[in-house]
């Protein structure tokens, strides 16, 4: 059963009975107040042909028509039609004798003895009787006429027609019915009303589950208007309190643990890949980086061959404009590199290249050289320093160096290179390493042409 269903059936039922209820009550008052009021005329108009006639006249008496007879007309007019008996005990009987009868109108029956027992005490009576097969119902009224002793000497019974109980009943019926449809229908309203809050709370309820076993503890618990779902929320909430504690406890215990690597740590071997990856290639020049003082994050070197020519390249980017981090610095230098790397033919060391690539990557300064693998010469080489780019001539140097240090720092390994050609690159870098470690910073590239590329 859906949660609307439930509620429907729950509060249609209620308000229903809530109408019923009340439109019974209100159908029972309305009646009630209609035949005591029925009732009261009826009684009404016996006591008072009772009050004319007295206690001396008598209908057989000469003076009782042209005394009562105009009055009784009167009266019968004013009450849309009456039937008036006097009703006198004789040694049969009760005797029935016509003061005023109404054309179509049912001539009071005799009082029973229930009503005879009350009339002699002084009370007046009436009795209501419906005809459903006729277009009116019908009232009758009692009312004792005393003697000067105040003993009984006579009944006055007035018949007369009803419409009004009908009337009214079928207007009050009208009424209940309308009462009952437009209860229930708010019924429904605040059925589905109470539906989309609850409907709202179980939706919040869903979504923070689902956050919760896609381990975001962060969700935000929203109190709830119904009181069951809300002790719900606040239980998820406090078990999401606890696993985002328990999580934090563990962040804290692997960093005082120091089993999770610094930024530092990971940008390191990041940019040790990098080269590492950098200096594959199945034929070229003998290459020996070494970065001195860590060299700069921005700084890139690379050596990469195609089917006929490798081209070697080193420099440094410019920095970010925004903060970046340290791996995002790394990526962005090795970028500039690659696409040094990727450029394919002699036009790879052109003034253009460097002019195409400031254009998303701005150099501050850099050099790229080319040679084949049928030459032992590099055939062209470029640098950029600055927003100055120039094209070298073809050199045949088997030895030289390339690299991001200042330019004095640079003038000095070169000259230090070709001072010792003897010994192996690795050697030579690494005692320009140590040598310029004291006053430079950056990337050196010392590089050699192959013994089948000399």
């Amino acid at each position: 059963m859906t949660l609307r269903l439930r509620y429907y059936l729950m509060l249609l039922s209620l308000f229903a009975g809530f109408a019923l209820a009340n439109a019974a009550l209100f159908f029972f008052i309305t009646r009630t107040e209609l035949a005591w009021s029925i009732s009261t005329q009826s009684r009404g108009n016996a006591i008072c042909v009772s009050s004319f006639i007295g206690q001396e006249l008598h209908p057989s008496s000469p003076s009782f028509k042209p005394a009562m007879s105009a009055a009784l007309e009167r009266m019968s007019a004013r009450a849309r039609g009456l039937n008036i008996q006097w009703f006198e005990e004789t040694a049969k009987g009760w005797e029935a004798m016509p003061l005023f009868e109404h054309p179509g109108l049912a001539k009071p029956d005799k009082p029973d003895s229930a009503q005879e027992d009350k009339l002699r005490n002084g009370e007046t009576v009436s009795r209501f009787v419906r005809l459903p097969e006729s277009d009116a119902d019908l009232s009758f009224g009692y009312a004792a006429v005393l003697d000067k002793k105040g003993d009984l000497r006579a009944i006055i019974a007035v018949s007369n027609k009803d419409t009004v109980m009908r009337t009214e009943i079928e207007a009050v019926l009208r009424q209940c019915l309308w009462y009952c449809l437009i209860v229930s229908l708010l019924g429904l309203l605040v059925a589905e009303i109470l539906t989309q809050i609850a409907r709202r709370g179980v939706s919040r309820l869903e979504e923070g589950a689902s956050a919760l076993l896609t381990g975001d503890y962060t969700y935000d618990w929203q109190p709830n208007r119904i009181t069951e779902l809300n002790d719900l929320s606040n239980t998820l909430k406090t078990i999401s309190q606890i696993l985002q504690e328990g999580v934090h406890q563990t962040w804290r215990r692997f960093f005082q643990a120091e089993l999770l690597p610094r930024q530092e740590e990971i940008a390191m071997d990041c940019q040790a890949f990098c080269d590492s990856a950098s200096s594959k290639a199945a034929f070229g020049p003998h290459v020996a980086v070494r970065r001195i003082n860590g060299g700069s994050l921005d700084d890139f070197w690379g050596v990469h061959a195609d089917e006929k020519h490798w081209r070697l390249v080193a420099g440094r980017v410019e920095p970010p404009a925004q903060d970046s981090d340290m791996l995002g610095q790394i990526v962005r230098a090795n970028s500039a590199r690659d696409y040094l790397l990727g450029c394919s033919g002699t036009d790879a060391a052109t003034a253009s290249v460097w002019e195409k690539m400031n254009r998303v990557f701005p150099c501050i300064q850099g050099e790229l050289a080319l040679g084949s693998s049928d030459s032992d010469q590099i055939l062209l080489s470029s640098r950029i320093a600055g927003a100055t780019i120039r094209n070298d001539e073809t050199r045949r140097e088997a030895r030289s160096i390339m690299g991001t240090l200042d330019d004095e720092s640079q003038r000095f390994a070169h000259d230090y290179v070709l001072q010792f050609p003897e010994q192996p690159i690795e050697t030579v870098a690494d005692k320009l390493a140590t040598i310029l470690a004291s006053n430079a910073k950056g990337i050196l590239v010392v590089y050699e042409l192959k013994p089948d590329q000399r």
